[in-house]
């Protein structure tokens, strides 16, 4: 007997419209809580690692101090000499504690200073080296200092390399040739550089010396004779120009205090409060506060021009190519923002200590270690020590005041 079935459909069922909204909606639900997860542990993961570069600092800082009896100074000066003077700084003091003694014993820097040895074209490229001890993880930025964290050098260093050293023997990386545009702001520079490495030429025409007659036994003057010997040119002044150098996102602490105005800073001024300012050389003994509540570096960020390891374009200035290219100071608060200008030496963000890290930045203190303070830490601005900030107290060596917990 045979029975009639209704037939059945055997293809797969494809999804609605709606199912397919409903899954995308799921799906971006998801990704919006995973991102901002994932976010956060590679920052923290960068955070851990700019620490660890400031432990690693902070080692060659007691390394250098158990070689010489002290901290090393933030920068230091010959006081009798121009006030554009270039020098050395703290960076470069700590190179040989750092596995970096064959750039130490390059620059030289025992036997000349900054200001004689950027006149030398062969050694602009070691001051551009990339140190990624001096870089934090989470900052923006090249490895070249910012615009405004230039060194002057002579204009001639920056011209065209001849035509005869050009070639496919020639090494490539001989090739390159600075390339600027005119510095415009005062006292800083809005610019741009590429790499140069080759020998430039001479800056002016040298005339080849001519044999000279040999004088006559019997010299007679010519009483006809009346022209006037023709004068030695002077040659033209050197100019100068700007060029980027070896960044650094760690400056040193000159302390609490700062002044707005050059005309009022004097040498203890430049010295500073803190463990490293101008021709220091803070012990231990110095540092009466106590080691674990004073911070000797801190970060500062590219937003906030950042900060540069050789040295200081002039050592008797506090703008942005001056005490600012490698020192910070308490007096301006937490992760302020910058100004585009100084007026006269009124820094502000410029001076600061500043991060990438949401909500605060990394300090080395004396003692080692490295916490992260947040830039809503108690900030109150006094000449009396009594009345100063909790920031400021751990900025200042020996004010004498209880920190408290941070």
């Amino acid at each position: 007997m045979q029975t009639n079935r209704p037939e059945t459909k055997t293809g797969c069922r494809g999804l609605t419209v709606v199912e397919l909204l409903v899954a995308i909606t799921i799906m971006s639900i998801l990704i919006a809580l995973l991102l901002p997860a994932v976010q956060q542990a590679r920052e923290a993961a960068r955070r851990a690692s700019c620490a660890n570069h400031l432990k690693q600092l902070g080692l060659g800082m007691h390394l250098y101090s158990k070689s010489h009896g002290c901290f090393p100074p933030g920068y230091t000066a010959e006081l009798s000499q121009d006030q554009y003077t270039k020098s050395w700084a703290w960076g470069a003091f700590l190179l040989p504690y750092l596995e970096k003694q064959s750039l130490y014993d390059t620059i030289n820097l025992e036997k000349q200073s900054l200001t004689e040895s950027v006149v030398d074209p062969n050694m602009i490229r070691f001051y551009q080296t990339e140190l990624s001890i001096f870089l934090c993880p989470s900052d923006s930025g090249s490895f070249l200092s910012h615009s405004y964290r230039q060194l002057l050098v002579p204009q001639y260093l920056t011209q065209t390399k001849p035509e005869s050293m050009k070639g496919p023997n020639v090494d490539v990386s001989s090739q390159f040739m600075w390339v600027f545009l005119t510095p415009s702001v005062v006292r800083g520079f809005s610019g741009m550089s590429v790499i140069a490495h080759a020998r430039p030429p001479i800056p002016f025409p040298i005339p080849k010396p001519r044999r000279k007659p040999k004088p006559s036994p019997f010299p007679v003057p010519d009483p006809t004779d009346d022209t006037e010997p023709e004068p030695t040119p002077d040659p033209p002044p050197v100019t100068t120009m700007p060029i980027k150098i070896g960044k650094s996102s760690y400056v040193g602490s000159l302390g609490s205090a700062w002044k707005p105005n050059q005309s009022d800073w004097s040498d203890e001024d430049f010295k500073g409060n803190g463990v490293l300012g101008r021709n220091t050389r803070v012990t231990w003994k110095h540092i009466t506060d106590g080691t674990s509540n004073t911070f000797v570096l801190g970060e500062r960020s590219w937003k906030n021009y950042a900060a540069v390891w050789p040295g200081v374009n002039s050592v008797n200035d506090c703008g942005f190519i001056d005490n600012q290219m490698v020192l910070g100071t308490a007096f301006y608060p937490l992760n302020q923002r910058s100004v585009s200008v100084n007026i006269d030496c009124d820094g502000t963000g410029s001076a600061n200590f500043s991060s990438h890290h949401p909500g605060g930045a990394n300090f080395l203190f004396a003692d080692g270690s490295v916490h992260f303070l947040s830039d809503k830490v108690d900030f109150r601005n006094s000449d009396s020590s009594h009345q100063s900030g909790l920031f400021q107290r751990l900025a200042h060596r020996s004010d004498g005041e209880i920190t408290g917990e941070f």
